[in-house]
């Protein structure tokens, strides 16, 4: 397997022929909550082993939506659980490529179901009486995650995708779940050289991007 974003809004009332500058932040809704628990509350079916090691069948969600990524868009969803008393934020972003074809618009918007490959990192939170700021650890992978959108509902899976060698005549192969390997907090992805393997988190599963729905594996189409 290779490894290879307030705007200041001004508001002007006039009292009296002068004019009052009044200066407040516009919120930012990507901006991180101070508390996990200000985040709604999704079903979840994540596995983990390894140095982090539980099931999880509820996260808090972050984010679930496409963002803008140059000249096309990237779907990221963020969700933070909690495992004993240690916090967690797991990301995905796709890198808008398909790995299978299906029958859906351009990979350019990858709002849409299918099979995305991209990148997921998982992070430790810290949460104290000052908001939440990341922690020592963090694992991840390069660009062989396999981020599934469903729509009945909105979900996202996670694979890995593993590439044929040259020529490539051999089919693609999706094995479920993914190898997060150990990072820098600082960084996106392992370093070049390998980690040891204990240090490796093993993930699998799936999560609602919606609150209030029960869970169900996926469907790209």
């Amino acid at each position: 397997m290779s490894r290879s974003a307030g705007v200041l809004l001004l508001v002007i009332t006039l009292v009296s022929g002068c004019t009052v500058l009044d200066s407040k932040p516009t919120p930012n809704p990507d901006a991180m909550p101070k508390s996990p628990l200000d985040l709604p509350l999704v079903a979840a079916d994540l596995s983990l082993s390894g140095p982090v090691d539980g099931h999880v069948s509820r996260v808090r969600l972050l984010d679930c939506k496409v963002y803008p990524a140059g000249i096309a868009e990237s779907f990221r969803s963020g969700v933070l659980f909690q495992i004993g008393d240690q916090w967690y934020r797991l990301t995905v972003l796709t890198s808008g490529d398909p790995v299978l074809p299906f029958v859906t618009p351009s990979p350019k918007a990858p709002n849409v179901p299918g099979k995305y490959r991209g990148v997921a990192l998982l992070d430790e939170q810290l949460v104290g009486p000052g908001g939440m700021a990341l922690g020592d650890h963090a694992w991840g992978g390069n660009n062989n995650a396999v981020i599934t959108i469903g729509s009945h509902p909105k979900a996202v899976s996670l694979a890995t995708v593993i590439d044929p060698a040259k020529p490539w005549r051999d089919p693609v192969v999706v094995v479920d779940g993914v190898d997060l390997e150990a990072r820098n907090p600082n960084t996106t992805g392992p370093g070049p050289t390998a980690p040891p393997a204990e240090q490796t988190v093993h993930l699998k599963g799936t999560w609602s991007c919606e609150s209030g729905t029960s869970l169900a594996s996926p469907r790209s189409s």
